[in-house]
């Protein structure tokens, strides 16, 4: 399924879907690999039937609609229903354990939360002291993975299907076998590092299986130079690399038409700016090529975080620009370079990792003195979570048994792949963890993992 040349001019989601069922009405918007197909003009019909349906149920434009749901063509159609409605789309990975679901749902306050089936009536305490719908899904065709609960893979995948009315094959998960046997049926892949490193695992990717092609892209984590290299090497095909965040979507992106430079995600897509300023002082770097923190300004910067008017303030710029939390440079031909991240954020497989949730339910474990958790390179994952930990006195810990209890506390890619228990943490003379000094200690240790 490809992109459209002929598109909309609108920016509003329904007008989309509108256009697309108008002009284009036996295109196929969606089909999976279980059989099911959906036209522009059976998306038109259902999403508006599930629009009605939130609307019997008190949603309202503006209300939130938490989804924890199969990734599938009804998950889709919900999402679109929200857009139509002009409903908040609140994904929750599937993943996710109780103690997690509940913190989300309590901080959402959706007006309905639509769940797998048997899960409403143990959410049915939290949904009556919060004051949530709860509804549940019928079976659906899938298992949960990245897209619909990724801001890509709502936001610059769907939206973007949706805008040019071109058409999605929906796989249930990603598996290189069913990947590679199903680029002949497509023309654009967008995946995240980790995928292409596994898809050059295998013999199966060559020039004749990436043929039909036309574009792949690469998001959410940096792609090292080498895959970069080699997947050209391989399929000739030059990866199309891009920079964005959940909180401004797509701010950089190598060209569609033009040099797609290794190791570099583009230029700053039109509208928006990008400036590199000194990490202490905060000055803007005048001169190419000099790394420091990244701040980003444009129409496409969110508004703030939800209900957290204390970070909004401290992650914008008195003159109004975005804190990214990422270091990089730009070169002399306007291409962004990212270095690395001020911030500790660890992002594993292309999923966001907090380290300091992951802290949090470590030193809740019997027997943590203290906890560091940061990423380390990993030739898979890209970085894979990490953690160490100091006993308490007289504590008798096992790597083992710290990942068992985490696994019953977190989301699987949240788990650290290694703990490590030391004697102390590194610090700085004013006490913080030395997580840089973690880093370099620890930097080979997935090394032939």
């Amino acid at each position: 399924m490809g992109v459209n040349s002929q598109t909309s001019s609108v920016i509003d989601p329904a007008e989309w879907v509108e256009y697309a069922a108008r002009e284009h009405p036996r295109r196929l918007f969606l089909r999976t690999l279980a059989g099911r197909q959906l036209s522009y003009e059976a998306l038109r019909e259902q999403s508006a039937r599930l629009a009605s349906a939130l609307l019997g149920r008190g949603v309202a434009s503006g209300d939130r609609v938490a989804a924890r749901v199969e990734k599938s063509a009804e998950a889709v159609l919900l999402y679109v229903a929200c857009l139509r409605l002009g409903a908040v789309f609140v994904p929750i990975n599937l993943a996710c354990t109780p103690n997690e679901l509940d913190y989300l749902l309590c901080d959402s306050s959706p007006r309905l939360a639509v769940v797998p089936p048997g899960e409403r009536d143990m959410l049915a305490p939290l949904a009556d002291r919060a004051g949530i719908q709860c509804l549940e899904t019928l079976g659906a065709d899938g298992n949960g993975s990245l897209p619909l609960f990724h801001v890509h893979g709502l936001c610059a995948a769907i939206n973007t299907v949706l805008a040019s009315a071109a058409g999605i094959l929906l796989l249930p998960k990603f598996e290189v076998r069913s990947a590679l046997q199903h680029l002949a049926h497509v023309t654009v892949f967008m995946g995240v590092p980790t995928h292409y490193t596994r898809l050059l695992q295998d013999e199966g990717l060559n020039r004749e299986a990436t043929a039909h092609m036309r574009l792949f892209v690469s998001g959410s984590a940096p792609l090292p130079i080498e895959t970069h290299q080699e997947f050209l090497r391989r399929t000739d095909h030059v990866i199309l690399e891009r920079y964005g965040m959940t909180e401004t979507l797509i701010n950089a992106s190598n060209p569609y038409d033009g040099p797609r430079v290794p190791g570099s995600v583009g230029p700053a897509l039109p509208g928006i700016a990008i400036r590199v300023t000194n990490r202490d002082s905060g000055t803007v770097e005048p001169k190419p090529d000099v790394i420091g923190t990244l701040e980003i300004a444009g129409p496409n910067v969110f508004a703030g975080y939800w209900r957290d008017p204390d970070k909004t303030s401290a992650e914008f710029t008195a003159d109004g620009w975005f804190k990214t939390g990422d270091l990089g440079c730009i070169d002399r031909d306007g291409y962004v370079r990212i270095a690395g991240r001020v911030k500790d954020l660890v992002i594993s497989g292309g999923c966001n990792v907090y380290p300091r949730e992951v802290e949090s339910e470590l030193e809740a474990l019997p027997g943590v003195a203290e906890s560091a958790v940061f990423g380390a390179p990993h030739p898979d994952f890209g970085e894979g979570v990490t953690a160490v930990i100091v006993p308490a006195a007289g504590a008798v810990l096992s790597e083992a048994q710290v990942i068992e209890s985490l696994s019953m506390r977190l989301a699987r890619y949240k788990v650290p792949k290694r703990v490590l228990l030391v004697a102390q943490l590194p610090r700085n003379a004013m006490g913080k963890v030395q997580k840089d000094a973690l880093r370099a200690a620890y930097a080979c240790i997935y090394r032939g993992s």
